[in-house]
């Protein structure tokens, strides 16, 4: 079923007002005051997190990392997004708001949350375009640049705990950036 320009541009503007209003309050959640994290401490007074909580840490961005290889990479995500018209783009998108709840859990900033909402907002919005989203869904990948924000903000806690540098943190940064290509190409 071909859908007219005009009806294409109402389903997208609907979907904008309705993503629209979800990031202005997913966003206020994450800086509500009683939830809000405290400025950063001093070297001295840095929380360190046990070996426990940084490994179920790790468990969250390994289960965020399949879900994202599974939607992107395996290429979940434009074929459901191109079999189901009208839901199957909103059905990969609350599968990609779990990659955003794992990173939410993991105390990401606020400001990193809100731009993995954009990521997929900018996806699912793309789908409400009938032949040009689902092409767009097999280039535009998301979901992996969600996980691999997520693993960079697991690195980083996990090099403060070790108490490593942060050229440690670019080189590893370096590293994911080119296993990420290298898969890419193959």
């Amino acid at each position: 079923m071909i859908l007219s320009a005009k009806t294409a541009y109402s389903n997208c503007r609907k979907k904008a007002n309705f993503y629209y209003a979800l990031c202005y309050n997913v966003v206020n959640l994450a800086t509500n005051k009683k939830n809000m994290k405290e400025a950063p401490k001093q070297e001295s007074e840095k929380v360190q997190l046990t070996p426990e909580e940084l490994e179920k840490m790790k468990k969250r961005i390994q289960r965020a990392e399949a879900l994202a290889d599974i939607l992107d990479k395996k290429m979940l995500d434009p074929i459901i997004g191109a079999f189901i018209p009208e839901g199957g783009d909103a059905v990969t998108a609350l599968a990609g708001l779990y990659i955003i709840y794992e990173a939410k859990q993991s105390d990401m900033s606020a400001w990193e949350l809100s731009k993995m909402l954009g990521r997929t907002g900018l996806d699912w919005l793309s789908g409400s375009v009938p032949v040009i989203g689902d092409l767009f869904d097999f280039v535009y990948k998301s979901n992996s640049a969600n996980a691999q924000a997520l693993r960079e903000h697991f690195e980083k806690i996990k090099a403060e705990a070790e108490g490593g540098e942060v050229e440690m943190i670019a080189q590893e940064r370096e590293e994911l950036r080119e296993d990420i290509e290298h898969k890419r190409a193959a």
